[in-house]
């Protein structure tokens, strides 16, 4: 049994369009908040509670994942494209928020 068992065409087609509606909202939404994230990302600057050398693989993975996020966007895959933003951001907030970081 498929999971379009019992509904009629027109639901289906709803099915699709919505489908569509929400890929469509959430490449606007991973474009913006790329575009956010690249912005506080810029002014990226030590308090100097963690050591350059132990602060630098945390900016590599927040790079990593911009990185991956503009790949996944041309590629046409909006749901890791949009993951990938969310994993730098994490990163990034929490930095902040240990203090380990500017805010």
């Amino acid at each position: 049994m498929g999971l379009n068992t019992g509904l009629k065409s027109q639901e289906r087609w709803n099915m699709k369009s919505n489908a569509a509606d929400v890929g469509e909202t959430l490449r606007n939404e991973t474009e913006k908040w790329l575009a956010r994230l690249e912005d506080a990302y810029s002014s990226f600057a030590s308090t100097g509670k963690l050591s350059d050398k132990e602060l630098r693989p945390i900016q590599d993975n927040i790079e990593a994942y911009i990185k991956d996020a503009r790949y996944f966007t041309k590629k046409g895959d909006p749901v890791r494209a949009f993951e990938a933003v969310v994993y730098a951001w994490g990163l990034l907030e929490a930095c902040q928020h240990l203090g380990v970081v500017r805010k």
